[in-house]
């Protein structure tokens, strides 16, 4: 429409199910429907109305996706399945489910319960983590500062006495005196391997390897395991409550849970869908 020519095109990478557009939440996205909604809008007047009060470029231009998507005659679930990777499997499974039973705020008012509880776990652990990081980071610099400054300046006075030290005095000895020598390279060492390590850190977290190890710890592993079965069940019931199949709310949790947990899933469903009780 501008008269503009493409000159590169490439492949954008794909976020996973229930990813966020920057300056998105959905959270408060789903407080201000169920609000517009219980004030009787239509769904289209309350999309119009997030739409006009909406200052960032993105979310508007999602909004006016979502309204032409609306207006050519599709569903609301249908319309946010097009944008699966900005709402996820869960909200728009909860959408669907309330489209059969007419109570669209009532349906968004539980997700919004869930989106809370989950962002409130999110923040004990967040909070909880944040002692130990600062504890780590600290006591890293307190060990150079004593490798480096302290232990060759002792160093001295033992290498005087004339005694012999046992050998793990003598390596600390050692190793004080070789960082006092090379202080750039041991500081640019460290350097290096804190970052290489949160580097490692945040890679496995996002591929979720550094959970699946944690869950084998002997006390972090059943925390872990009693934690995901928290979400699990509590997924499981909004899903439910909702008005979703209980195959069809299997399949979402599948489709987003790890590895073990998707393969017991799997073997739920099967059964299940071959005429098993639940239980």
């Amino acid at each position: 429409a501008r008269g503009l020519k493409a000159i590169a095109v490439e492949q954008r990478a794909v976020r996973s199910a229930g990813a966020r557009s920057a300056g998105f939440s959905l959270l408060e996205f789903s407080m201000e429907l169920v609000a517009l909604l219980e004030a009787g809008l239509t769904i289209v007047e309350a999309l119009e109305g997030l739409l006009e009060k909406e200052s960032s470029a993105t979310t508007r231009n999602l909004y006016e996706r979502l309204l032409q998507r609306l207006r050519e005659g599709r569903r609301l679930s249908n319309a946010l399945r097009a944008e699966s990777t900005i709402f996820g499997e869960l909200f728009v499974g909860i959408v669907q489910a309330a489209e059969g039973t007419s109570d669209l705020p009532r349906a968004l008012s539980r997700y919004v319960d869930y989106s809370q509880r989950m962002h409130a776990l999110r923040s004990r652990v967040l909070s909880a983590s944040i002692y130990p990081a600062i504890l780590l980071l600290v006591g890293g610099a307190v060990a150079l500062f004593l490798m480096g400054y302290v232990v060759p300046r002792f160093a001295a006075v033992y290498q005087d006495s004339g005694r012999t030290l046992p050998w793990a005095s003598q390596a600390l000895l050692d190793g004080g005196q070789w960082v006092a020598r090379h202080t750039v390279l041991a500081a640019v060492g460290t350097a290096t391997t804190m970052v290489v390590a949160v580097w490692l850190a945040l890679s496995w977290w996002r591929s979720g390897r550094l959970v699946e190890a944690l869950s084998r710890a002997p006390v972090v592993g059943e925390r872990i395991r009693v934690a995901r079965l928290s979400q699990l069940y509590l997924t499981l019931g909004i899903l439910l409550e909702g008005g979703i199949p209980i195959v069809t709310a299997l399949d979402m949790l599948r489709a987003s849970s790890p590895a073990p947990l998707a393969r017991a899933l799997q073997a739920v469903r099967g059964s299940v869908s071959a005429g098993q009780s639940v239980s």
